[in-house]
């Protein structure tokens, strides 16, 4: 089925990755074993590593500081991701896409008969820490002949004015055929190093221009995987509890 067209001037930025329900409890402490306690607030929004970066862009590209002059924002961000066949879908979509995000492509994938993710934060104002409570959804993950397909068929339209391929390293069977059609179409490639995911993840950060991810989690994946010469993790991007890696093509073997 072909994409409806864009507007030609528009940056793109594709996101794939994780889309789910953060169901978030805030609490005055962590209560004791059998005790329990009131909340100060609850509430559900839509959550996921990949959900959150499009919804910030999107965001961001609406804003004053980013759009044109005749209110048209900066970006069209695309979010590509699965989530079930369930009404907590029927919301997070609509919440997407009323804070901007694209979701209309064949790589936002609704799977029949399955139910979508849920996490549970709870959040304590007296600790300032947050415990997280995930239920996996049965809808599953992106798979690489479904990126294959809806490459075949409207890959053109799926790629035309992307200017760089975002991944939060789930769906890695889907998020390295984006990848190498992104090496070949010349986008540049970034990936958030939420945690260590193994071997296929070793595959995207080798082909990423930018690895995103926190200073502590990028310290131990260095020293996990790569050479200390292969790269040099400095400050940068939101203080100093991120940091910005990049890698060259010749590091192959450091990540080996």
């Amino acid at each position: 089925m072909p994409m409806a067209p864009m507007s030609v001037d528009v940056p793109v930025v594709l996101v794939l990755g994780a889309t789910g329900l953060d169901r978030i409890l805030s609490v005055p402490h962590y209560p004791r074993p059998d005790a329990k306690i009131r909340t100060t607030s609850c509430a559900e929004v839509c959550g996921g590593n990949a959900a959150n970066v499009a919804t910030a862009l999107a965001l961001l590209s609406t804003s004053t500081f980013a759009a044109s002059d005749d209110g048209r924002p900066a970006l069209r961000v695309v979010l590509l991701s699965k989530v079930g066949d369930d009404e907590i879908a029927v919301r997070l979509k609509a919440d997407l896409e009323s804070r901007g995000v694209d979701c209309s492509t064949p790589l936002f994938v609704t799977a029949p008969d399955s139910t979508t993710s849920v996490t549970t934060v709870i959040a304590s104002e007296s600790e300032h820490t947050r415990t997280c409570f995930h239920s996996p959804g049965s809808c599953g993950e992106l798979t690489a002949q479904e990126v294959r397909d809806a490459i075949g068929e409207v890959g053109d339209d799926l790629f035309r004015n992307v200017v760089l391929f975002h991944s939060d390293t789930r769906h890695k069977e889907a998020a390295l055929v984006l990848t190498e059609e992104s090496r070949r179409r010349g986008v540049p490639i970034s990936v958030d190093v939420e945690k260590d995911r193994g071997a296929l993840m070793e595959e995207l950060v080798l082909r990423a221009s930018v690895i995103f991810g926190n200073e502590a989690m990028l310290e131990q994946y260095a020293a996990n995987r790569l050479h200390p010469e292969a790269c040099a993790p400095k400050p940068e991007f939101f203080g100093s509890a991120n940091i910005r890696m990049e890698l060259k093509e010749g590091d192959l073997e450091s990540l080996r």
